[in-house]
């Protein structure tokens, strides 16, 4: 499956014009650790699927789902089954500043499985099908509607990390999002606990 390898760095080959490359994957191949500009989805459906990503090692049961942001080290172990292996162009959703709160989700690695919220699980379940639905039938508008279902997809999970915070005072939570934005935006500089503690 990995065509373009240099060092650790895979050439993802997306077809002529288009931004999504869709693997309907049963190889049982070993794929060493490397890295893409692709946001990668990977969803077993038979078997479970071991998967190495930034250093931690998931084990994938069917109907998991494992989101590998762009960027990200990961390595796949040869195992027998079927999984779909989605890739898309990061591009489109990392340099849009309407999108930067929804792009957060993709900070890390994200694992989706039996002990998540298992109606997020199935809901997710079901939007990745439909862009494998839409990729299998591609026409001229299928690569939009692909990533309108990304978006909801992100927004969902966006949507859970949200609501799994519960804190009594929204001001606090405003106040929080605006502190994690200000280090997201800074972290190159030398922030100290004083000048976080200014801000709140």
């Amino acid at each position: 499956m990995i065509v373009h390898l240099d060092g650790d760095f895979e050439t993802v080959d997306y077809v002529e014009n288009r931004s999504v490359l869709i693997y309907d994957n049963v190889d049982n191949e070993e794929y060493p650790v490397h890295w893409h500009n692709a946001i990668e989805i990977v969803m077993p459906l038979t078997n479970g699927y071991t998967m190495m990503c930034d250093g931690k090692t998931y084990d994938l049961h069917e109907r998991d789902i494992m989101i590998v942001p762009a960027g990200t080290l990961h390595a796949m172990k040869a195992q027998s089954g079927r999984r779909l292996i989605m890739l898309f162009d990061n591009r489109s959703i990392s340099s849009n500043p309407a999108l930067y709160d929804l792009y957060s989700v993709l900070k890390s690695p994200v694992m989706i499985g039996e002990e998540s919220d298992e109606e997020l699980r199935i809901s997710l379940g079901n939007l990745i099908k439909e862009i494998y639905t839409l990729y299998s039938n591609f026409d001229v508008l299928s690569e939009v509607y692909i990533y309108i279902k990304l978006l909801t997809l992100l927004a969902r999970i966006k949507e859970n990390q949200i609501s799994a915070v519960k804190y009594d005072d929204e001001k606090y939570l405003e106040k929080f999002g605006s502190i994690i934005k200000y280090i997201e935006q800074n972290y190159m500089y030398n922030i100290t606990l004083d000048d976080l503690a200014r801000m709140a």
